[in-house]
This record gives C-alpha cells, structure tokens and sequence, in this order.
C-alpha cells in the first residue's frame, strides 16, 4: 500500500506547465512585469559572480521605459555602440538600395523615351519607303527593272548613284 501512496503523491507533485500568452490586464501585466524583471536581473547578476561572465540586460517596457543590467560599466557603452553601429550600416544599406533604384528608374526611364523616339522614327521610315514604292502614283509601286522574279525571291540591294 504505502507504494501505492507514494506513486499518486509524486504525481500530485508533478506541475502542469501554462501557456505563454500575453497577459490581457495592464495592472496585472504590470505587476508580472516588474516581479520577473527582479528575477531576471538577480539570475543575471548570478550568472555574472559565479562565471565570471560579462552579462548585459535590456528590458523595454511598452511605455519605453529602459531597465538596464550590466556587469561591468563597459558592456553597455559597447553595447549600444555595436547597436549604432549596425543601424547606422543597415541605414547606409537602405540608402545606397535607395540610390540605385532611382538610378535604374532614370535609365528606363531614358530608355522608354528612346524606344518611342526610335519608333516614330522607324513609322517615318516605312511611310517614306511606301511613299518610294508607289512612286506617287495612287498606290500601285512603279515597274522596276528587277522586279520580283516568279520564284519569289527579291532583289534587296543598296544601289547607290551619282546624279
């Protein structure tokens, strides 16, 4: 019996784990707030003293309030210089993407307008050649002296000549 006593005790013992979630009431949010922050800050002073570790700690509240631990005074000054540091690269980053976006936006930009300038152009062309074809006379292409043979094929060269 007494087995059987201690079994259902140890399980009487065992602690059923919650789940994390945000707790919805500011006031007990508050109060749960500020009594992790105490443990947190005394586990990480612990773990300083018994490792001889350097530990830093930053806790922001949704207010912005800043609660800081640090175990040696040149942890934070390091801290927020590799912070800075590295914002101010993620910045120079985002500005550099910045310049060469616009600078890839000029250049289609450009492009689109040399595109159409080439395609007027290229409209003028055809009607003058349609123009050359038809000679003027009412659409029909003056008689040449190598015209298109039965097979199909054409003559296409560039007959350059002295007037």
């Amino acid at each position: 019996m007494s087995a059987r006593s201690t079994a259902s005790a140890s399980e009487k013992m065992e602690e059923v784990k919650k789940k994390i979630r945000r707790i919805e009431n500011p006031a007990a949010r508050q109060v749960t707030f500020s009594k992790r922050r105490r443990s947190l800050l005394k586990k990480a002073q612990e773990l300083a003293v018994l490792c001889d570790a350097s530990v830093g700690l930053v806790a922001i509240t949704e207010s912005g309030k800043v609660h800081e631990f640090s175990s040696t005074g040149n942890i934070r000054d390091k801290a927020l210089e590799e912070l800075t540091s590295s914002e101010l690269g993620r910045i120079q980053g985002l500005l550099q993407s910045v310049r060469r976006e616009r600078k890839l936006k000029e250049h289609i930009t450009k492009l689109q307008a040399e595109t159409k300038s080439l395609m007027e152009e290229n409209k003028k062309l055809k009607e003058e050649m349609a123009e050359m074809l038809t000679g003027g006379s009412g659409g029909q292409p003056d008689a040449e002296p190598n015209s298109p043979e039965d097979d199909g094929s054409f003559d296409v060269t560039l007959r350059l000549g002295y007037l």
